[in-house]
Order: structure tokens, then C-alpha cells, then sequence
């Protein structure tokens, strides 16, 4: 199939951001042949998208995200998260099943892609039912299989100085076998979409020896690790106190700290181990809101760009829209650090694309319009009242649009988002049975209400 998208704003989102005014975007199957002015001579579309009155860009790219998690949306927003993290979550997961893990993910994922999401990097448990959701919505993703170091039904000890996990050698061991028969079965899965990592969950959760292991497994499969690094301060606290290191150090020590790790949050970490980081070409998936709803916590940007940090940006759990994130991202670190100047609306709109393209390991497909990239793209409409008038196409952007905004989606050249509706999926049907599965989940948790 052949698409011309014609009339539109291009932009392109590569260093240096160029804008192409009223210019067109060739498509030859899923890969893109050309951006520029005018049709390549001897093109014959067989599709046309008139884009006029709007702006061209590619999909963004989510690098931290937890699709299935959404089953969970509106019972941890008002809580310590720390304390509910290690006294609760855990025990609630348990509860979960592939089948209602499905039906968030398919949720979250018609979400993802109505906010202008074309790829999610997704870590969660039943990997296997949130890669069969983004088979059947036509997202792109990068999923790993949640790895802990103990079961799920039994996380904890309590004793005097109060909660330490349960570490279970056998747990762990079946949880990493898991991980890597998906990752074996499902790379390059859902006709290329899928790519796996292997996903432990934190520095603090699983033992050094487990940490090891993982690493010698992505090192086999030349996998991404995906992983939450730093997160909170009892993380930072425990790793010390167990191993006398800091969180990176002790990615250093088992294997896991190279140019592969995708290493989610990294609040507490020192400027030393952000040297760490940058030397070894990990990449930090910044997550803004999530973090600064768990109290108030900011990622060191400052230091990060200062360190040549490469940069992704997420949205963690319970919400997937990315265009509030880059928002939220740019004027958060403005307030922060008082400098009106800081973190420019490119910067932000870069971290949602071609950023969060490396940050996953799909920078040679995924996150700018280039020719011999994928067609993954999004159209905005920027003839709404709350687009209009504007003068800066990324400024304007990022500042300005919201998912309603979003006119237009495609993956791999194929439309999944027309006129703002979902191409793949009935939306209707899919809230119904999502709905129908979080109010379920709650009762077995013995949580009260239920999803509206």
C-alpha cells in the first residue's frame, strides 16, 4: 500500500528539528520514502491524506510505561507511595491474571494511541497477554516480563527493623525462565512490532546474584534491560545498607550497565554514578508526573544534560498521555530550578520522540520522519480553538495540543487512529470488558467502588 499524507506542516523531529511548511510524506508500505516539498516523480499513491490546517510529525515514543497496570488506576493516586508500595502492591498483584491483564492492556494501549503514542516500552506481569494487545491495536511496543526476586504471594518478612523481601532463589528462577521464553517467543512478534527486554524489577528487589543472571540472559539475547533504577529513596537506602553501593554501582558489579540498560526514574542516584550512566550509554526514562505525584520527587535533569545522560520520556502507571508529560516535563524543571529557559519546548518534544527512540533501542526505525524509517506517525489538527493561532509547530505542540487534537494515527503505514476514533478496536467493547475486569480484580482485593 501506498500513502501520501499532503498539505501538512512536517516536523521531522530530527537534531535539529526541521520544519517542512506545506510539504508531503511518502509511505511504500510501512517504510517512509520520502519527506520533502513534493511527491517523488513517479510515485503513485493509493492512498491520499490531505493534512492541510495541520502538522505532520512522528509517534511518540513512551519509555517507561505499565500497560496492565491501569487495572490499578484510582486506588494509589492518594497514597504514600512508598509505604503502600511494599506493605500493599505487591500482595494486590498477586490477584492478577492474564485474562483481565489483557483487557488493561488493550485499554491503555486505544489510550496511548488516541494521545499520539506509536510505541510503548511496557514492563509488567503476563507479558504474554499485554503482547496480545498490542497484536490486536497495532501499537508498537517493546515489552518485558516482570522479574522479582521472590513470589508475589509472599514479598515480605516483617521484623523489628521493620519490612525486608522474602528473597526466594526459586521463585526467581522460575521468574526469569518465564521472562525469557516470552522474550524468545515473542521478538519480533505482532509482524515486527514486538521487541522484548528483560525486565528486573529494581536494584532493591532482587539479590546481586539475580541481577547477574538477568545480565548474562540479555547479554545471550543482545537484549534491552528494562528496569526501575533509583526510584525511591528506601531503594537507594537498602542497597547500601545491604551491599555498602550505590544503585548504579551495583548495576556496575553484576553486568547489567551498558549501552542496553533502560533505566527507569534514577532520582537518587549522585553525580557520579550520572557519569556512570553517560560513559556506559545507558539511557533514564524520565517520568515527571508519576514522579512528582509520589511526593513531590524531581528527576537531576540538570545533571543528567550536563553528563550527556541520554533521555526518554514515560508516564509509568495509571495514565499515557505524552503530550502532558512533555508539557509537564519542560515547565516542572522551568519552576525548579527558576530559569523561564530551561527545558525548551524542543527538548521536551524530543524526549517524547527521537529521545525516547534510543532510550528503547529503536532509533533506527521509530521516532523521526526520515526516509527508510518506519511510517510510524501521528497528524495534528492545528485548526482547533485550542491550537489556534500559532507560530512554532513544536512550541505550539507541546504547550498547546491535547489527544483530542490527534486527527490521525499510523503504524508501519497502516492507519490505526482516523478522524480521532480507533481503526483496530471498539473502544465501546473494549472499556465494557476492561470495566468489567477492574471491578472483578478489586473485589478479590477486597477493594471497594469500581471502574465507572
Amino acid at each position: 500500500m501506498r500513502t501520501l499524507l499532503t498539505g501538512g506542516t512536517i516536523l521531522t523531529c530530527e537534531e535539529g528539528m526541521r520544519v517542512l511548511p506545506a510539504a508531503i510524506v511518502a509511505i511504500d508500505g510501512a517504510e517512509i520514502v520520502a519527506v520533502q516539498p513534493h511527491p517523488p516523480e513517479g510515485f503513485a499513491p493509493e492512498t491520499i491524506i490531505d493534512c492541510s490546517g495541520c502538522v505532520v510529525m512522528p509517534g511518540m515514543v513512551n519509555s517507561h510505561v505499565h500497560l496492565g497496570e491501569h487495572l490499578l488506576k484510582g486506588v494509589l493516586e492518594t497514597i504514600d507511595f512508598e509505604e503502600l508500595f511494599y506493605s500493599k502492591l505487591f500482595a494486590w498483584e498477586s490477584h492478577l491474571t492474564a485474562e483481565v491483564i489483557g483487557r488493561a492492556s488493550t485499554v491503555a494501549a486505544l489510550e496511548s494511541l488516541r494521545c499520539g503514542v506509536t510505541t510503548v516500552a511496557d514492563m509488567y506481569h503476563h507479558a504474554e497477554a499485554t503482547a496480545r494487545a498490542v497484536e490486536l491495536t497495532g501499537i508498537r511496543a517493546v515489552i518485558g516480563q516482570k522479574i522479582l526476586g521472590f513470589p508475589l504471594s509472599d514479598p515480605l518478612q516483617t521484623g523489628a527493623g521493620g519490612n525486608a523481601f522474602r528473597f526466594d532463589a526459586g521463585a526467581f528462577k522460575d521468574q526469569l525462565a518465564a521472562a525469557c521464553e516470552f522474550a524468545d517467543r515473542w521478538h519480533r512478534g505482532a509482524e515486527g512490532r514486538i521487541t522484548v527486554s528483560l525486565s528486573p524489577h529494581a536494584t532493591n528487589t532482587l539479590e546481586p546474584w539475580m541481577l547477574a543472571r538477568v545480565a548474562e540472559e540479555a547479554q545471550r539475547r543482545s537484549s534491552l534491560v528494562h528496569m526501575h533504577l533509583a526510584q525511591m529513596q528506601a531503594e537507594r537506602d537498602e542497597v547500601f545498607s545491604r551491599h555498602g553501593l550505590g544503585c548504579v554501582d551495583l548495576l556496575a558489579e553484576t553486568g547489567l550497565l551498558n549501552d542496553r540498560l533502560l533505566a527507569a526514574h534514577s532520582i537518587f542516584v549522585s553525580d557520579r554514578e550520572l557519569s556512570l550512566l553517560a560513559e556506559h550509554r545507558a539511557a533514564v526514562a524520565h517520568n515527571p508526573i508519576a514522579n512528582a505525584k509520589d511526593g513531590g520527587l524531581v528527576a537531576p535533569i540538570a545533571s543528567m544534560l550536563a553528563h550527556g545522560v541520554r533521555i526518554g520520556l514515560g508516564t509509568d502507571a495509571f495514565h499515557v498521555n505524552l503530550l502532558e508529560a512533555a508539557r509537564f516535563s519542560a515547565f516542572l524543571h522551568r519552576a525548579h530550578h527558576g530559569d523561564p529557559h530551561f527545558i525548551t519546548a524542543e527538548q521536551a518534544l524530543s524526549w517524547a520522540t527521537l529521545g525516547g527512540a534510543r532510550a528503547v533501542g529503536l532509533e533506527r526505525s521509530v521516532g523521526s520522519l526520515e526516509p527508510g524509517k518506519k511510517a510510524d506517525l501521528v497528524v495534528i489538527d492545528m485548526t482547533a480553538l485550542n491550537l489556534v493561532p500559532w507560530t512554532d509547530a513544536a512550541a505550539a505542540v507541546v504547550y498547546h495540543a491535547e489527544p483530542g487534537n490527534v486527527k490521525w494515527g499510523l503504524v508501519d503505514g497502516r492507519v490505526v487512529v482516523e478522524e480521532g476514533g480507533s481503526r483496530t478496536v471498539d473502544p465501546v467493547a473494549a472499556r465494557r470488558e476492561f470495566t468489567a475486569a477492574t471491578e472483578e480484580l478489586w473485589s478479590r482485593m477486597g477493594i471497594s467502588g469500581g471502574a465507572r
